[in-house]
């Protein structure tokens, strides 16, 4: 499937250090979650973003290639449902209060930040 490298998400997928954050992320949950944690941090980006509950978003994600793109998931015309009920991803938004929280901010602001201190 080809998705337009000017969609917002697209764009936004490309700023946020996924790196960073699942490293992050690692510290707090451990490494055996670490392979839902991609997925997890963009679904809570989505559900701050759009204002939606966590089953709008758990329903949007299986409708929208880019959602599915933004979350890290291979990208398809159409999608399984997630393994999970959207109640997990109420769960996860609560365990990431705090440092989980910083991280998803400071993961999405690190290249405007090093994008700003190379310009000075």
């Amino acid at each position: 499937m080809q998705i337009n490298s000017n969609h917002e998400l697209y764009k936004l997928n490309h700023a946020v250090d996924w790196v960073y954050l699942q490293t992050e992320m690692q510290r707090l949950f451990g490494p055996n979650n670490i392979s839902q944690c991609r997925l997890m941090a963009g679904l809570l980006y989505l559900k701050v973003m759009t204002g939606m509950s966590s089953d709008e978003v758990v329903a949007k994600w299986g409708e929208c290639p880019y959602l599915r793109y933004f979350c890290g998931e291979q990208l398809t015309e159409s999608a399984d449902a997630l393994p999970f009920a959207p109640v997990v991803l109420d769960i996860w938004e609560r365990e990431m209060s705090g440092k989980g929280n910083n991280a998803m901010i400071f993961a999405l602001l690190k290249s405007s930040l090093m994008k700003a201190a190379r310009k000075h």
